[in-house]
């Protein structure tokens, strides 16, 4: 079928329809990332990130161990030249022996024991030309009755005996 001609002046134009300005954005938004975590913001400048800091505490780290490695060399190097002195000084000391006893020391005439006539005594019979106690003992010596009855020794009853346990012959 044919269309019925409309006459030009029928025919009015629709008024154009008004389309509003986009308003201006002051940045675009970064996209966020779809995900658990949302994406952390860029460190502001001037702030050290991780990498940096942790760069930091190792060379703390690296120098404190260093100070703790000079520190044992000069122990070890102490312990070095004290062990060599040690050992100088034992060179210095007489050729001898040391000997195990248990020899009674005879009283002197200040009624103090002399052990060192003792020491003597033991290095002599055992060849050596002299020597001297290194450790002496000291105990009462009470006869068996009086610890057997379970009373207290009474004065001069126990005597003080003083023997040598060990001299240093030469």
């Amino acid at each position: 079928m044919p269309q019925p001609a409309v006459p030009p002046q029928a025919v009015q134009e629709a008024p154009a329809p008004q389309v509003a300005a986009p308003a201006p954005q002051a940045a675009a938004a970064p996209s966020q990332p779809r995900g658990l975590f949302p994406a952390q913001p860029p460190p502001a400048t001037g702030q050290p990130g991780f990498i940096y800091q942790f760069g930091r505490w190792w060379d703390h780290t690296q120098t404190g161990a260093s100070g703790a490695a000079d520190a044992t060399q000069d122990a070890l190097k102490h312990a070095a030249e004290a062990t060599k002195e040690a050992a100088t000084a034992l060179i210095h000391i007489p050729v001898g022996r040391f000997i195990e006893v248990h020899q009674r020391c005879a009283l002197a005439p200040n009624g103090a024991p002399d052990c060192r006539s003792a020491a003597a005594n033991v290095c002599r019979a055992k060849g050596f030309q002299d020597g001297n106690p290194v450790n002496v003992q000291s105990s009462q010596n009470c006869p068996p009755a009086v610890w057997m009855s379970g009373r207290e020794p009474t004065a001069g009853e126990c005597p003080e005996e003083t023997v040598v346990l060990m001299v240093a012959c030469r």
